[in-house]
Protein backbone atom coordinates (compact mmCIF):
# COMPACT_ATOMS: atom_id res chain seq x y z
CA UNK A 1 0.00 0.00 0.00
CA UNK A 2 1.30 3.46 -0.90
CA UNK A 3 0.65 6.46 1.35
CA UNK A 4 1.08 10.08 0.31
CA UNK A 5 2.02 12.80 2.79
CA UNK A 6 1.00 16.49 2.49
CA UNK A 7 4.49 17.46 1.25
CA UNK A 8 4.22 14.97 -1.63
CA UNK A 9 6.55 12.34 -0.14
CA UNK A 10 5.31 8.75 -0.26
CA UNK A 11 5.81 5.66 1.88
CA UNK A 12 5.04 2.08 0.98
CA UNK A 13 3.99 -0.64 3.42
CA UNK A 14 4.00 -4.38 2.81
CA UNK A 15 0.57 -4.71 4.41
CA UNK A 16 -2.52 -2.54 4.18
CA UNK A 17 -2.59 -0.46 7.37
CA UNK A 18 -5.84 1.30 6.55
CA UNK A 19 -6.67 4.67 5.06
CA UNK A 20 -3.92 6.56 6.92
CA UNK A 21 -0.36 6.05 8.09
CA UNK A 22 1.12 8.02 10.96
CA UNK A 23 4.90 8.38 10.72
CA UNK A 24 7.06 9.50 13.64
CA UNK A 25 9.16 12.39 12.34
CA UNK A 26 10.55 13.93 15.54
CA UNK A 27 10.84 13.50 19.31
CA UNK A 28 11.52 15.93 22.10
CA UNK A 29 12.58 14.80 25.57
CA UNK A 30 12.43 16.63 28.90
CA UNK A 31 15.75 18.39 28.10
CA UNK A 32 14.29 19.90 24.97
CA UNK A 33 16.68 17.97 22.72
CA UNK A 34 15.07 17.24 19.36
CA UNK A 35 15.76 14.52 16.83
CA UNK A 36 14.30 15.15 13.42
CA UNK A 37 14.69 13.93 9.87
CA UNK A 38 14.33 15.97 6.69
CA UNK A 39 10.94 17.18 7.97
CA UNK A 40 12.68 19.47 10.46
CA UNK A 41 12.58 22.45 8.09
CA UNK A 42 9.07 21.75 6.78
CA UNK A 43 6.62 24.63 7.13
CA UNK A 44 3.44 22.66 6.35
CA UNK A 45 0.97 22.47 9.22
CA UNK A 46 0.30 18.73 8.96
CA UNK A 47 1.70 17.22 12.14
CA UNK A 48 0.19 16.11 15.42
CA UNK A 49 2.05 16.13 18.71
CA UNK A 50 1.37 14.01 21.74
CA UNK A 51 3.08 13.01 24.98
CA UNK A 52 4.34 9.44 25.18
CA UNK A 53 6.05 7.40 27.89
CA UNK A 54 9.06 5.32 26.88
CA UNK A 55 10.86 2.73 28.99
CA UNK A 56 14.64 3.07 29.03
CA UNK A 57 15.79 -0.57 29.06
CA UNK A 58 19.25 0.33 30.44
CA UNK A 59 17.99 2.24 33.48
CA UNK A 60 14.54 0.58 33.67
CA UNK A 61 13.00 4.06 34.10
CA UNK A 62 10.24 5.67 32.10
CA UNK A 63 10.97 8.88 30.27
CA UNK A 64 8.38 11.24 28.84
CA UNK A 65 8.80 12.52 25.31
CA UNK A 66 6.76 14.51 22.84
CA UNK A 67 6.27 12.65 19.59
CA UNK A 68 5.59 14.56 16.39
CA UNK A 69 3.61 12.51 13.88
CA UNK A 70 2.92 13.32 10.21
CA UNK A 71 -0.10 11.60 8.68
CA UNK A 72 -0.14 10.31 5.11
CA UNK A 73 -3.20 8.92 3.33
CA UNK A 74 -3.69 6.01 0.95
CA UNK A 75 -4.24 6.70 -2.73
CA UNK A 76 -7.66 5.05 -2.42
CA UNK A 77 -8.70 7.48 0.33
CA UNK A 78 -7.32 10.52 -1.52
CA UNK A 79 -9.18 9.48 -4.69
CA UNK A 80 -12.54 8.96 -2.98
CA UNK A 81 -12.72 11.35 -0.01
CA UNK A 82 -13.99 14.39 -1.90
CA UNK A 83 -16.23 12.60 -4.39
CA UNK A 84 -19.88 13.56 -4.06
CA UNK A 85 -22.51 11.19 -2.74
CA UNK A 86 -24.61 9.59 -5.46
CA UNK A 87 -27.95 11.28 -5.90
CA UNK A 88 -29.47 9.16 -8.67
CA UNK A 89 -30.86 6.52 -6.34
CA UNK A 90 -34.24 5.14 -7.30
CA UNK A 91 -36.95 3.72 -5.06
CA UNK A 92 -35.55 0.19 -5.36
CA UNK A 93 -31.94 1.21 -4.81
CA UNK A 94 -28.99 1.88 -7.07
CA UNK A 95 -28.31 0.13 -10.36
CA UNK A 96 -24.84 -0.23 -11.81
CA UNK A 97 -21.29 0.13 -10.58
CA UNK A 98 -20.75 1.75 -7.21
CA UNK A 99 -18.20 2.55 -4.53
CA UNK A 100 -19.36 2.43 -0.94
CA UNK A 101 -17.49 4.29 1.80
CA UNK A 102 -17.72 2.85 5.33
CA UNK A 103 -16.37 4.77 8.34
CA UNK A 104 -15.71 2.73 11.47
CA UNK A 105 -14.86 4.60 14.67
CA UNK A 106 -14.15 3.52 18.22
CA UNK A 107 -13.28 6.32 20.61
CA UNK A 108 -10.64 8.44 18.82
CA UNK A 109 -9.66 5.68 16.37
CA UNK A 110 -11.05 5.65 12.83
CA UNK A 111 -10.85 3.38 9.78
CA UNK A 112 -12.31 4.21 6.37
CA UNK A 113 -13.03 1.35 3.97
CA UNK A 114 -13.99 1.43 0.29
CA UNK A 115 -15.61 -1.47 -1.54
CA UNK A 116 -16.52 -1.59 -5.20
CA UNK A 117 -19.04 -3.71 -6.99
CA UNK A 118 -21.99 -3.86 -9.32
CA UNK A 119 -25.53 -4.65 -8.23
CA UNK A 120 -29.02 -4.20 -9.55
CA UNK A 121 -31.66 -2.62 -7.34
CA UNK A 122 -29.26 -2.60 -4.43
CA UNK A 123 -29.83 -0.36 -1.43
CA UNK A 124 -27.23 0.90 1.01
CA UNK A 125 -28.70 -1.34 3.71
CA UNK A 126 -28.20 -4.38 1.48
CA UNK A 127 -24.57 -3.43 0.94
CA UNK A 128 -23.97 -2.85 4.65
CA UNK A 129 -24.72 -6.42 5.59
CA UNK A 130 -22.31 -8.71 7.43
CA UNK A 131 -20.97 -10.31 4.26
CA UNK A 132 -19.85 -7.13 2.51
CA UNK A 133 -18.14 -5.71 5.61
CA UNK A 134 -16.46 -9.03 6.44
CA UNK A 135 -15.30 -9.36 2.81
CA UNK A 136 -13.74 -5.89 2.96
CA UNK A 137 -11.90 -6.85 6.17
CA UNK A 138 -11.01 -10.40 5.10
CA UNK A 139 -7.24 -9.81 5.35
CA UNK A 140 -7.63 -8.58 8.93
CA UNK A 141 -9.42 -11.66 10.22
CA UNK A 142 -7.13 -13.72 12.45
CA UNK A 143 -8.01 -17.42 12.54
CA UNK A 144 -6.67 -18.18 16.00
CA UNK A 145 -8.98 -20.41 18.04
CA UNK A 146 -12.40 -18.76 17.75
CA UNK A 147 -11.10 -16.08 15.36
CA UNK A 148 -11.16 -12.29 15.73
CA UNK A 149 -10.53 -9.15 13.69
CA UNK A 150 -7.36 -7.12 14.18
CA UNK A 151 -8.08 -3.88 12.31
CA UNK A 152 -5.61 -1.10 11.56
CA UNK A 153 -7.05 2.21 12.77
CA UNK A 154 -5.70 5.77 13.03
CA UNK A 155 -6.01 8.03 16.05
CA UNK A 156 -7.73 11.30 15.17
CA UNK A 157 -5.98 12.96 18.12
CA UNK A 158 -2.38 11.76 17.76
CA UNK A 159 -2.11 10.48 14.18
CA UNK A 160 -0.72 7.16 15.40
CA UNK A 161 -1.71 4.02 13.50
CA UNK A 162 -2.40 0.90 15.56
CA UNK A 163 -4.47 -2.27 15.52
CA UNK A 164 -7.72 -2.59 17.46
CA UNK A 165 -9.14 -6.06 18.09
CA UNK A 166 -12.81 -6.93 17.63
CA UNK A 167 -14.32 -10.25 18.71
CA UNK A 168 -16.61 -10.56 15.68
CA UNK A 169 -18.03 -8.74 12.67
CA UNK A 170 -21.10 -7.58 14.62
CA UNK A 171 -18.88 -5.70 17.07
CA UNK A 172 -17.33 -3.89 14.09
CA UNK A 173 -20.72 -3.12 12.56
CA UNK A 174 -21.82 -1.53 15.86
CA UNK A 175 -18.96 0.96 15.40
CA UNK A 176 -19.96 2.12 11.91
CA UNK A 177 -20.60 5.86 12.10
CA UNK A 178 -21.13 6.63 8.41
CA UNK A 179 -21.82 4.93 5.09
CA UNK A 180 -22.39 6.48 1.70
CA UNK A 181 -22.51 5.69 -2.00
CA UNK A 182 -19.67 7.54 -3.71
CA UNK A 183 -19.84 8.57 -7.37
CA UNK A 184 -17.98 6.02 -9.50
Amino acid sequence: MIYKFPCGETAETKVDVGHALGMLIAQEDENGKRWANKCEECTLNCTKEHHANYLNTKTNKETRKIDTICVGYSEEYLTNKDKPTLTNLCEDGYEGEYTIEVIIQIDEYRRILYTKGKSENCSLLDLADVFNISDALEDEFIEDGCGYYSIWMTSLETGQTTTIEFENIYEIMDKIVSMRFVEW
